[in-house]
């Protein structure tokens, strides 16, 4: 081994206490995130199975009453935990040929409540589930003219 291999291996350094405090920071932040939003999706992962629900083979959604809709989808809600009030705001467009399902809504979740540097901090996610008649099996992403 060379005097300068051994000079390098000699002034090799793991980290130090504060690049530690600052990766395990840098982690703490990404998992708090990570717990808060993550119920987010998995409530929106429930109002897109509910809507699947509403595709039936034997049946045509489109025939049901939008009350026998929005009783469907209460008690998938129900069953499946889906507290928020978001999903819930069911929209039914009826047409001539089709009927047309929307849940839009806004979902948010506090990451810091009145920190000292931080203050407030909120995130917000915009979910769009869209079910349309003419193409039940695409779904629930929002409908874009065909």
């Amino acid at each position: 081994m060379s005097h300068f291999q051994k000079t390098l291996l000699k002034n090799q350094k793991g980290f130090g206490m504060l690049q530690w405090i600052l990766i395990l920071a840098i982690a703490a932040f990404f998992l708090l995130l990570g717990f808060r939003v993550i119920p987010l999706y998995a409530e929106n992962k429930y109002v897109v199975a509910g809507l699947k629900d509403l595709v039936k083979v034997d049946e045509k959604f489109d025939e049901l009453s939008d009350g026998e809709i929005r009783k469907r989808m209460e008690n998938f809600y129900m069953i499946n935990g889906v507290r928020g009030d978001g999903p819930r705001e069911i929209a039914i467009e009826r047409e001539e040929d089709h009927v047309l399902i929307t849940i839009d809504y806004d979902a948010a979740v506090a990451i810091f409540t009145d920190q000292p540097f931080l203050g407030t901090v909120d995130i917000v996610v915009h979910f769009k589930n869209h079910l349309d008649s003419r193409y039940p099996h695409e779904c629930c992403a929002p409908i874009k003219d065909k």
